[in-house]
């Protein structure tokens, strides 16, 4: 999430987050002189593919195993109703899940994301039903910028050659 998070304030040279191939092959999407054109491993790009797929898999480890002990443990039907309520706003968010992401830019949209997973499981925490619902709706919006945002992400880090390896990492 780290590197996610990590905006570095310089003028994006693709505004509107499409890709285009002198963008995505040559510059990627880190620019300036303090960046160098590769890290210690791969390039930039790679790096950017590895340390995305790395984030998600913390997020997403951390909540399936809390959506699972939610429909267990949590009182009566609230489990139920929680997973059913993050998933009916992420089905409805997702219509307006690429304006978000455009307006906040990938990798800041993905940060967002991860951060309403964190605030769902934080919301289990003390279980109050009118927080644990109102994470679960933040969660759903969540969801939708994130996979929006990480598909922006990949496409921008990718170019003809070598999206097929990164949609697989």
């Amino acid at each position: 999430l780290c590197v996610m998070a990590h905006l570095d304030g310089l003028e994006d040279p693709n505004p509107l987050h499409f890709p285009d191939d002198t963008y995505s092959s040559q510059q990627g999407l880190l620019t300036g002189s303090q960046r160098p054109l590769k890290t210690l491993c791969c390039d930039r790009n790679l790096y950017n593919i590895l340390m995305t797929a790395m984030s998600f898999l913390l997020v997403f480890t951390a909540f399936n195993t809390t959506q699972i002990f939610a429909v267990k443990l949590l009182p009566g039907n609230l489990g139920a109703v929680s997973l059913g309520v993050l998933y009916l706003v992420f089905s409805c968010s997702n219509f307006f899940a690429p304006i978000l992401t455009r307006k906040l830019g990938p990798r800041l949209a993905m940060l967002c994301g991860a951060l309403a997973y964190c605030s769902y499981i934080g919301s289990l925490t003390y279980i109050v039903t009118p927080v644990v619902i109102f994470c679960s709706a933040l969660i759903g919006i969540g969801a939708s910028v994130l996979w929006t945002a990480q598909g922006v992400f990949l496409t921008q880090c990718s170019n003809e050659t070598n999206r097929g390896l990164y949609s697989g990492i």
